[in-house]
């Protein structure tokens, strides 16, 4: 695994060299291009360690040549297990505009570690290339770390032939019970990984309850996404701008949607409520505000009282109306 923080490079350059400027990066007139990533403590990439407050057990493997995920697994979890009763499973994927961040930052291990031991659940946080070294990887990525957990319910699949399989999936993991959640631009990842769930389907007969949108990173001809993903099918591509037909047929029972009331991101976001209100989608749609915040200010602020319902809300919908709370 790589956990190095080494690849911070001194930019020197003035107005002048930008030919194009995003919200998360400038391109240059030698074609560099320059993520403006902050480079805050939270963002820098740790090994796995387990929680000694809560008791979670985290560790990281390897999915393919290429992708690797950061697992977690409850305390709770060989005592549920002796009683017959398998935990949900958390996909989470991070956010960062498709640029930055990693599920082995500071900020995301404790998110997610604070999430499994809250909702009593399972997670599997995986990598996925950034931009620009790896333009449209996080969609790829993410879809294989999915593919991933789902074979874990077919004994004849290639993770048990190959062996890379992992016993905290195959044990502890109701594979009937999975939500994908993702915040900001790891929103907009998961959206895309339905759409493959509903054309491909997963393996095992693995099933997506729900999924958790956090600060969902949309738009409509957003020119940054385009620029960022140079294999489109235009301005209206259905991962950035979710077309009626994928909402309409969304793969799970329930949706879960974060706004923050001052977030940049809002207009996209209430499109999106709207739009999934108008598809004719059966499923159950909840949608929670967070008054006066920014966008994903509950990674760095995590014990705020907005980011406290956050997961307050979280917890209620994976459980809802199950016995395993």
């Amino acid at each position: 695994m790589d956990y190095s923080n080494d690849n911070i490079i001194e930019w020197n350059y003035t107005e002048e060299d930008i030919v194009e400027k995003y919200h998360f990066f400038n391109v240059l007139k030698d074609g560099r291009i320059h993520i403006l990533d902050p480079r805050e403590p939270g963002s820098m990439k740790i090994p796995p360690v387990d929680d000694p407050e809560t008791g979670v057990k985290i560790k990281d493997v390897m999915i393919s040549d290429t992708v690797a995920a950061r697992l977690y697994l409850p305390p709770s979890a060989e005592a549920d297990t002796a009683a017959g009763k398998k935990l949900p499973v958390l996909f989470y994927a991070h956010g960062g505009g498709f640029c930055m961040y990693s599920p082995f930052s500071v900020d995301y291990t404790r998110l997610v570690s604070s999430y499994v031991a809250q909702f009593n659940v399972v997670a599997v946080a995986p990598t996925y290339g950034l931009f620009p070294e790896h333009p449209g990887a996080y969609y790829e990525d993410s879809w294989v770390g999915l593919k991933w957990v789902g074979s874990h319910g077919d004994p004849d699949s290639d993770v048990f032939k190959l062996g890379t399989s992992d016993p905290w999936i195959s044990k502890y993991a109701d594979l009937n019970r999975i939500f994908i959640g993702g915040d900001s631009g790891g929103a907009n990842i998961t959206h895309a990984m339905m759409r493959n769930v509903r054309n491909e389907g997963l393996p095992g007969n693995a099933k997506v309850e729900g999924i958790i949108m956090v600060h969902p990173y949309f738009g409509d001809n957003d020119k940054q996404w385009l620029r960022m993903n140079p294999v489109n099918v235009g301005p209206q591509d259905p991962r950035m701008k979710p077309s009626t037909e994928d909402l309409a047929n969304l793969e799970c029972d329930r949706v879960l949607v974060f706004l923050a009331e001052i977030d940049f991101l809002r207009p996209a976001g209430d499109n999106y409520v709207e739009a999934i209100k108008k598809s004719g989608w059966k499923g159950s749609l909840e949608v929670v505000e967070n008054k006066g915040r920014e966008h994903n200010f509950h990674i760095a602020n995590y014990m705020d009282e907005e980011a406290i319902i956050i997961n307050e809300r979280i917890k209620a919908f994976i459980h809802k109306g199950k016995a395993d709370n």
